[in-house]
């Protein structure tokens, strides 16, 4: 069975695949020679609002239909205005997006390999580097004009920028992997931390650890997180998780905390949990933070808050005509009692949710478009945005 077959298989793993066996590649997927050299950007993270938060920000947001190349739209709040096709030939048919330093990261993965940058404020290309044929990226973290992509079909973490002229680099994390070598990495994550005088600047790297022979790339154990020193590129320690799969990115949540959610067995939605590590000099895990069994699904989205609270988007099924997810946006309390409290009415099939500066959620409706709802956790909006295309899983942000 050839991997694109694997790959499309049910719509079973939304947050990684596309189902086209000949996708476009987006605009050019080689390097742009002199694009500018990106400014110093951390991974994305929903901020939480502070007490200075701005009144207004914007919603990014990536639709696709799996088939033709996807489309880039924004929706103002709290305007509520919506620009379809804000910049063309960025978005693959199956892309991701972070936001961080005043820069937008699209990943296109699965046949297009790039990593696309745009100008948040200007909407304007920076530029576009190739990952590789057939490396299938999964995420990235941008650090000092370098790029750091964590990608499911290549040997670890690969290394470029966007005036490279060279093929990436690549941080060998074979031994994760030792039964084919490729340790299956989908979420990156950059961090700073000085403790008793000792600073780091370290890159979390999460990892399958998947069975790529196998019909479904089942798992071979418990995904891993390789923690890496972002100036020598050796890896500082490794920490196993307590489930398999983990999927999506990082999520940052106070004190230092980064978060990501797992999905054991797709047959049971409810196995697995929001797993928690302390991303400081000496980094530890810290176990689970959530149960998906708590959410009655898996978090396909997940926003963290100041106080520590998870605003998290649970998938609890998928729709046996359109395959989509069914899902609802719920908050889960951070004063430790851990309190599950439903925000969306159940007619609504919320899959995805990022946070704004200004406290608004955007989220996602596999009904085909985007919602907002106010910092108290109810509706702004009074129907679905149209973003030109379907949401795609991990295609929002707002600044």
């Amino acid at each position: 069975m050839t991997l694109a077959r694997v790959l499309c298989l049910l719509l079973a793993m939304p947050l990684f695949f596309a189902c086209d066996d000949d996708p476009a590649v987006v605009a050019d997927a080689h390097p742009v020679i002199d694009a500018p050299a990106l400014a110093d950007a951390t991974p994305a993270v929903d901020a939480p609002a502070s007490d200075a938060a701005p009144s207004a920000t914007t919603v990014f947001a990536l639709g696709s239909d799996y088939q033709t190349a996807g489309i880039a739209s924004t929706v103002s709040i709290p305007g509520l205005e919506v620009t379809q096709g804000v910049i063309d030939g960025v978005a693959s048919t199956d892309p991701i997006v972070r936001e961080s330093g005043g820069k937008i990261y699209i990943v296109n993965r699965f046949g297009a390999d790039n990593v696309t940058v745009i100008d948040a404020a200007t909407m304007t290309l920076d530029g576009q580097v190739s990952t590789g044929a057939g490396t299938n990226p999964q995420d990235v973290a941008a650090v000092d004009g370098t790029l750091y992509v964590a990608a499911l079909n290549a040997a670890g973490v690969l290394v470029t920028s966007l005036n490279a002229t060279e093929d990436p680099e690549v941080i060998d994390l074979s031994s994760l992997d030792p039964e084919d070598g490729i340790p299956n990495c989908m979420a990156i994550h950059y961090a700073e931390s000085t403790v008793a005088g000792m600073s780091r600047r370290m890159l979390f790297v999460a990892c399958g650890i998947l069975d790529d022979d196998s019909e479904f790339l089942t798992p071979r154990g418990p995904g891993k997180v390789a923690v890496i020193d972002q100036k020598t590129h050796q890896v500082l320690t490794v920490l196993e998780l307590t489930n398999k799969n983990p999927v999506g990115g990082f999520h940052e949540g106070p004190g230092q905390q980064l978060f990501i959610a797992t999905l054991p067995n797709y047959g049971d939605l409810t196995q697995g949990c929001i797993e928690s590590i302390h991303a400081v000099a000496v980094p530890l895990y810290q176990g689970c933070a959530v149960d998906n069994a708590d959410l009655g699904g898996y978090a396909s989205g997940l926003s963290v808050t100041g106080d520590g609270a998870f605003y998290v988007a649970v998938t609890e099924g998928f729709d046996p005509d359109d395959f989509g997810a069914l899902g609802s946006l719920v908050k889960v309390d951070g004063d430790g009692d851990g309190a599950v409290t439903d925000l969306s009415p159940d007619d609504q099939r919320i899959f995805n949710v990022a946070r704004c500066p200004t406290g608004q959620l955007a989220v996602a409706d596999a009904a085909g478009g985007v919602r907002i709802y106010g910092a108290d956790g109810t509706e702004i909006t009074t129907e679905l945005l149209d973003i030109g295309l379907p949401p795609v899983p991990d295609g929002l942000t707002c600044y």
